[in-house]
Protein backbone atom coordinates (compact mmCIF):
# COMPACT_ATOMS: atom_id res chain seq x y z
CA UNK A 1 0.00 0.00 0.00
CA UNK A 2 1.38 3.38 -0.98
CA UNK A 3 1.34 6.04 1.70
CA UNK A 4 -1.39 8.64 1.97
CA UNK A 5 1.17 11.23 3.10
CA UNK A 6 2.88 13.21 0.37
CA UNK A 7 6.02 13.47 2.49
CA UNK A 8 6.53 9.73 2.09
CA UNK A 9 6.20 10.10 -1.67
CA UNK A 10 8.78 12.89 -1.70
CA UNK A 11 11.16 10.91 0.52
CA UNK A 12 10.98 7.92 -1.83
CA UNK A 13 11.52 10.23 -4.81
CA UNK A 14 14.53 11.77 -3.07
CA UNK A 15 16.09 8.37 -2.35
CA UNK A 16 15.52 7.27 -5.95
CA UNK A 17 17.30 10.45 -7.08
CA UNK A 18 20.09 9.92 -4.52
CA UNK A 19 20.60 6.36 -5.71
CA UNK A 20 20.76 7.63 -9.30
CA UNK A 21 23.26 10.30 -8.25
CA UNK A 22 25.63 7.91 -6.47
CA UNK A 23 25.37 5.24 -9.17
CA UNK A 24 25.71 7.89 -11.88
CA UNK A 25 22.43 6.92 -13.58
CA UNK A 26 21.92 9.86 -15.92
CA UNK A 27 18.35 8.84 -16.81
CA UNK A 28 17.35 9.50 -13.21
CA UNK A 29 19.49 12.55 -12.45
CA UNK A 30 18.69 14.26 -15.76
CA UNK A 31 14.92 13.80 -15.44
CA UNK A 32 14.29 14.17 -11.71
CA UNK A 33 15.18 17.29 -9.75
CA UNK A 34 14.16 17.01 -6.11
CA UNK A 35 15.13 20.54 -5.07
CA UNK A 36 11.58 21.91 -4.60
CA UNK A 37 10.16 18.67 -3.24
CA UNK A 38 12.81 18.52 -0.51
CA UNK A 39 12.17 22.13 0.47
CA UNK A 40 8.41 21.52 0.65
CA UNK A 41 9.03 18.25 2.47
CA UNK A 42 10.69 20.11 5.33
CA UNK A 43 8.43 23.19 5.27
CA UNK A 44 5.32 21.02 5.19
CA UNK A 45 6.58 19.00 8.14
CA UNK A 46 7.28 22.15 10.12
CA UNK A 47 3.89 23.63 9.14
CA UNK A 48 1.98 20.54 10.27
CA UNK A 49 3.99 20.49 13.49
CA UNK A 50 3.20 24.16 14.12
CA UNK A 51 -0.50 23.53 13.48
CA UNK A 52 -0.57 20.53 15.80
CA UNK A 53 1.41 22.10 18.64
CA UNK A 54 0.15 25.68 18.52
CA UNK A 55 -3.47 25.36 17.42
CA UNK A 56 -4.47 21.87 18.50
CA UNK A 57 -2.19 21.93 21.58
CA UNK A 58 -1.00 18.39 20.90
CA UNK A 59 2.52 17.33 21.64
CA UNK A 60 4.73 14.70 20.09
CA UNK A 61 7.00 12.44 22.09
CA UNK A 62 10.60 13.61 21.57
CA UNK A 63 11.86 10.30 20.16
CA UNK A 64 9.21 10.24 17.43
CA UNK A 65 9.53 13.97 16.72
CA UNK A 66 13.32 13.80 16.38
CA UNK A 67 13.04 10.77 14.09
CA UNK A 68 10.53 12.58 11.87
CA UNK A 69 12.65 15.74 11.91
CA UNK A 70 15.66 13.71 10.82
CA UNK A 71 13.77 12.18 7.89
CA UNK A 72 12.31 15.50 6.76
CA UNK A 73 15.47 17.61 7.18
CA UNK A 74 18.15 15.21 5.92
CA UNK A 75 17.27 15.50 2.19
CA UNK A 76 17.81 19.28 2.23
CA UNK A 77 21.10 18.90 4.07
CA UNK A 78 22.25 16.27 1.59
CA UNK A 79 21.37 18.51 -1.39
CA UNK A 80 23.26 21.40 0.19
CA UNK A 81 26.26 19.17 0.92
CA UNK A 82 26.28 17.89 -2.67
CA UNK A 83 25.79 21.46 -3.95
CA UNK A 84 22.70 20.38 -5.91
CA UNK A 85 20.58 23.49 -5.51
CA UNK A 86 19.70 24.13 -9.14
CA UNK A 87 16.13 24.71 -10.24
CA UNK A 88 16.21 23.15 -13.72
CA UNK A 89 13.37 20.63 -13.89
CA UNK A 90 12.50 21.02 -10.21
CA UNK A 91 9.08 22.54 -10.90
CA UNK A 92 8.26 19.74 -13.36
CA UNK A 93 9.20 17.12 -10.76
CA UNK A 94 7.14 18.91 -8.12
CA UNK A 95 4.03 19.24 -10.30
CA UNK A 96 4.18 15.65 -11.54
CA UNK A 97 4.64 14.29 -8.02
CA UNK A 98 1.71 16.36 -6.70
CA UNK A 99 -0.54 15.28 -9.58
CA UNK A 100 0.33 11.61 -9.04
CA UNK A 101 -0.36 12.04 -5.33
CA UNK A 102 -3.76 13.66 -6.01
CA UNK A 103 -4.68 10.87 -8.45
CA UNK A 104 -3.66 8.31 -5.85
CA UNK A 105 -5.77 9.98 -3.16
CA UNK A 106 -8.78 10.16 -5.50
CA UNK A 107 -8.31 6.47 -6.29
CA UNK A 108 -8.27 5.69 -2.54
CA UNK A 109 -11.29 7.96 -2.05
CA UNK A 110 -9.35 9.81 0.64
CA UNK A 111 -9.53 13.52 1.32
CA UNK A 112 -6.16 15.23 1.62
CA UNK A 113 -7.71 17.62 4.11
CA UNK A 114 -8.99 14.71 6.16
CA UNK A 115 -5.60 12.98 6.16
CA UNK A 116 -3.70 15.99 7.47
CA UNK A 117 -6.25 17.92 9.52
CA UNK A 118 -9.03 15.59 10.67
CA UNK A 119 -7.37 12.23 11.32
CA UNK A 120 -5.23 12.31 14.41
CA UNK A 121 -1.57 11.91 13.59
CA UNK A 122 0.37 9.55 15.87
CA UNK A 123 2.08 11.40 18.71
CA UNK A 124 4.38 8.60 19.87
CA UNK A 125 5.87 5.32 18.75
CA UNK A 126 3.31 3.62 20.99
CA UNK A 127 0.48 5.21 18.94
CA UNK A 128 2.07 3.86 15.79
CA UNK A 129 2.40 0.40 17.31
CA UNK A 130 -1.30 0.42 18.19
CA UNK A 131 -2.29 1.54 14.68
CA UNK A 132 -0.08 -1.10 13.08
CA UNK A 133 -1.62 -3.92 15.11
CA UNK A 134 -4.98 -3.46 13.40
CA UNK A 135 -5.70 -5.87 10.58
CA UNK A 136 -6.36 -3.10 8.04
CA UNK A 137 -3.05 -1.32 8.70
CA UNK A 138 -0.56 -4.13 9.21
CA UNK A 139 0.31 -4.39 5.50
CA UNK A 140 0.91 -0.66 5.03
CA UNK A 141 4.49 0.18 4.21
CA UNK A 142 4.93 2.38 7.27
CA UNK A 143 3.83 -0.46 9.55
CA UNK A 144 6.18 -2.86 7.84
CA UNK A 145 9.06 -0.42 8.35
CA UNK A 146 7.88 0.27 11.89
CA UNK A 147 8.33 -3.40 12.73
CA UNK A 148 12.10 -2.89 12.26
CA UNK A 149 12.43 0.14 14.53
CA UNK A 150 13.28 -1.88 17.63
CA UNK A 151 16.53 -2.92 15.96
CA UNK A 152 17.67 0.61 15.19
CA UNK A 153 16.05 3.01 17.69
Amino acid sequence: MISKYISTWWLVLFYIWLLGYFLNIKTITDNINVYYTTILLFLGFMGINFYYTQYLKRTFKPKLWLTLLYYHLTPILILITLNKRNHKGAMKTLIISILLYIFHMVYLKESIYNVYFIEKLPQSWEDIDIQCKSEENKEKIFCILNSYKERYL
